[in-house]
Parts: C-alpha cells; sequence; structure tokens
C-alpha cells in the first residue's frame, strides 16, 4: 500500500470516529454517554472548586469527553476499611 493510501485511510478512520464517537458533547450526549442527569451535570459545571471543564457555544453547552473522562478518573470513591472504623466507633463507646 503506498503512503497516499494509508494517509487517505487514516483521514478515512477519523472522519468516521469523529461522526461515531464525537469529542465534543452537548448535555443530552453526556446524559446517554455517562448515564448521569443533566442537572448533575450542571452542577457539576458550576462547582465553585474543581468544576467539570465546559464551553458554551451560544445556547449549548459543550463538554470535551476525554475532559470527562479525567474529571470522573479524579473523582473516584475510595474504599473504606468498614472494619478499622468500627473498631474505632466501638473504642470510642468504651471510652466514654
Amino acid at each position: 500500500m503506498s503512503a497516499r493510501t494509508l494517509a487517505e485511510a487514516d483521514k478515512q478512520r477519523i472522519v468516521h470516529e469523529c461522526q461515531v464517537r464525537p469529542e465534543w458533547l452537548d448535555l443530552k450526549a453526556l446524559q446517554q454517554y455517562a448515564c448521569v442527569s443533566e442537572r448533575t451535570f450542571r452542577e457539576w459545571i458550576h462547582r465553585p472548586r474543581n468544576p467539570l471543564p465546559a464551553v458554551r457555544v451560544g445556547a449549548k453547552v459543550l463538554v470535551r469527553r476525554s475532559d470527562l473522562d479525567r474529571w470522573l478518573r479524579s473523582h473516584r470513591v475510595k474504599n473504606a476499611d468498614i472494619s478499622r472504623i468500627v473498631e474505632q466507633i466501638l473504642m470510642g463507646m468504651k471510652a466514654s
């Protein structure tokens, strides 16, 4: 395959990916992508600290898919050591 044919194939693949999985998502597309309500996305976008990155284009609010994925990863729920927490509570009760 020639370099020109490979370049054209890459271009077609990129165009196809953009049509199938657009990088910029509006609130409706975000709801479907992440199974989170529009209201929650609006709250995340307008948080005073560490808001979800978004842009406004006219009346539309857009979020880059990769930004959402990165933002969600940074907000993972950490596993708690339940047995240690219970132990601490019981120790506090005994001390009282």
